[in-house]
């Protein structure tokens, strides 16, 4: 069965990376190990399913002040304390499957100025998608959660570092915006399983980097893509939506 874990208030104090996704529990809140807040010099960390509730505002999280990559795989609850924003360094954070069950808390997730990849996929997350993402974001998934309404056109602007967007698995509607074609660097688009209508930007095709474009089960019509369009696109998926033959 899961034992406890204390971290030594020494030794460890030059730690770098701590991975705890086994079947562990800590005597500090919300099942998180005592201890966290001596690792200073930590930058990854991945906890597992035993940590679970609502975080408090003054977390040990966030005293890993030298944090690159936050990976919560267990059952936290909303909302997000304030402080995991002030993680300066943080380049990766990983909430997949957590019931936080909040609007989505862009303030936080996209404050952190080196901000790469964001995986809020299965979070419960309702209300609107955020209308703005940083220049520094690569990878951003907010699938399987309940968003409505629409894909801002704000967000998605030149100079964004964006290769991967996900948006699977929503309430999403109305047509897709023509600004999606200013993310040069787009690579994969996955938007199945919305709501999503009207026609998809035709110079997406036109980005050399696009490899891949899932946008099935939606509203979409319009004249099918061309072969010279798809050139360097490996995985195209458009089945049941309303595109001409």
């Amino acid at each position: 069965g899961p034992f406890p874990l204390i971290l030594p208030k020494s030794n460890l104090s030059a730690l770098h990376y701590l991975s705890l996704t086994s079947p562990m529990y800590g005597d500090g809140p919300n099942g998180l190990p005592s201890g966290l807040e001596h690792l200073s010099e930590l930058r990854v960390l991945r906890l597992g399913m035993n940590v679970s509730g609502v975080l408090p505002t003054t977390t040990t999280l966030c005293e890993l002040k030298q944090l690159q990559n936050l990976v919560l795989r267990g059952q936290i609850a909303g909302p997000l304390p304030d402080c995991i924003g002030d993680l300066s360094h943080l380049q990766t954070l990983d909430l997949t499957d957590n019931p936080i069950n909040t609007s989505f808390p862009a303030i936080i997730v996209f404050k952190p100025p080196n901000m790469q990849f964001a995986y809020l996929s299965g979070c419960s997350f309702h209300g609107e998608l955020p209308a703005w993402m940083p220049s520094s974001i690569v990878e951003l998934d907010l699938s399987h959660n309940s968003f409505t309404g629409h894909v801002w056109a704000s967000l998605f602007k030149s100079g964004l570092e964006l290769e991967y967007i996900r948006l699977a698995h929503n309430n999403l509607d109305g047509s897709i915006p023509d600004s999606v074609c200013t993310a040069a660097k787009i690579a994969y688009i996955e938007w199945n399983n919305n709501q999503l209508s009207g026609t998809f930007p035709e110079c997406v095709f036109s980005n050399l980097s696009l490899a891949y474009v899932d946008l099935s089960n939606n509203h979409l019509e319009g004249p099918l893509p061309t072969g010279d369009q798809l050139a360097s696109v490996y995985g195209l998926n458009l089945h049941s939506n309303n595109f001409e033959s």
